[in-house]
């Protein structure tokens, strides 16, 4: 990953379990599933999910979470169920986007970091 400016992550930050997996999650949107509508190619908030979301509501993205949760806990075991789950972590963090009504990244993160 490429910035203009260096991270401010504390290094406790960069330290919590969760932060690989939260890391992953990212990169399965950008590179994994999430390739095939658009990836890293198209900037994240205007891929289809977005034109989803403005159509039918936070409602429709939490739906695909836990859709997806379902199939992970159901179907899954292994890398699998590691793949849907991180799909459920970035249908929620698209909830949260839209939660949020954020139209552009730097709504979300800026050079003094989240906001």
């Amino acid at each position: 990953m490429t910035t203009t400016h260096p991270t401010k992550t504390p290094l406790a930050v960069l330290e919590h379990p969760l932060y690989p997996v939260l890391v992953a999650a990212i990169e399965q949107a950008m590179y994994g599933k999430g390739e095939r509508h658009g990836g890293a190619a198209t900037h994240f908030l205007d891929q289809p999910w977005r034109h989803y979301a403005d159509m039918h509501g936070r409602g429709f993205l939490t739906g695909q979470a836990a859709k997806k949760l379902e199939e992970a806990a159901s179907l899954r075991t292994g890398e699998a169920f590691v793949a849907e789950a991180l799909g459920a972590i970035v249908y929620t963090g698209m909830a949260i986007i839209t939660e949020r009504g954020v139209l552009t990244a730097h709504d979300i993160y800026d050079d003094k970091g989240p906001k």
